[in-house]
């Protein structure tokens, strides 16, 4: 699997739609996990995480996103079906 330098076109295309449920980094973590879930052939936190090469975050920041960040999922739900 090749390392992404940049979110896929898709990602770039729709993450801007969810700027009003995410804060400004977990939206960037959003995307991170999204891209993952896109190439990814290892679909852990660990193996998306190591995707990214030109940026590299701790995957603690990703872990995070998904177990507490506080965003609201009927939010995220109503601007993914938008």
């Amino acid at each position: 699997m090749l390392p992404l330098v940049e979110f896929p076109q898709i990602v770039q295309h729709y993450a801007p739609w969810f700027e009003s449920v995410f804060s400004a980094e977990a939206l960037v973590q959003f995307q991170r996990y999204l891209s993952g879930l896109i190439i990814s052939e290892n679909k852990t936190v660990d193996g998306i995480n190591r995707l990214f090469v030109i940026e590299n975050r701790n995957q603690s920041s990703l872990n995070r996103l998904l177990t507490a960040s506080p965003f609201s999922e009927a939010a995220l739900n109503r601007q993914r079906l938008a």
